[in-house]
């Protein structure tokens, strides 16, 4: 499944909701370092106070509490 993410990143690296999708997947597989770099490319690519970027901020505190 991150192969086809990734190849849909590459294709279009600034669409927000395939950053949060491998955000996901990464904290998934704990691998948190390359999850928190695509919540951090959420919060900037996606409309401020979205429910997007809300999403990502959320997760960004609570990622930084376990890293």
């Amino acid at each position: 499944a991150l192969d086809y993410m990734n190849l849909a990143l590459k294709k279009n690296p600034r669409v927000a909701i395939f950053h949060k999708n491998l955000a996901l997947a990464y904290e998934g597989m704990n691998r948190l370092t390359e999850a928190i770099s695509h919540w951090k490319t959420v919060t900037a690519l996606a409309p401020e106070s979205s429910p997007l970027a809300i999403e990502a901020s959320n997760r960004l505190i609570h990622l930084s509490k376990k890293n």
